[in-house]
């Protein structure tokens, strides 16, 4: 076998394990950083509670979550229903209706 023929196959092999380590690596570094953000979220969730105002005398009946803001049906003393949009990040009421009869 020619000599040139062993140096090309030597490349190939150290190319490949190169390319495949290089992609190992940025997978690693993927799920690291998304395992961070996870963790940074996780702390800035679990941050001091902020209190926030509703109606008085209101209960809450249904509480639902999608990303950093919260949707509260609340029944208020008098009869009427409520509903609330809460941005948990911030612990502000971003809006409250009150629905009519």
């Amino acid at each position: 076998m020619a000599p040139w023929i062993k140096m090309l196959k030597g490349f190939v092999v150290v190319t490949g394990v190169a390319l495949v380590l290089t992609f190992a690596l940025f997978v690693y570094l993927f799920i690291e950083k998304r395992n961070a953000e996870r963790a940074a979220e996780v702390e800035r969730v679990r941050g001091p509670a902020a209190p926030v105002a509703a109606p008085a005398g209101a209960e809450i009946r249904e509480v639902r979550f999608e990303g950093d803001r919260a949707f509260l049906v609340l029944e208020g003393g008098d009869g009427r229903t409520y509903l609330m949009l809460v941005d948990m990040a911030a612990g502000e009421r971003i809006s409250l209706v009150v629905l009519q009869d």
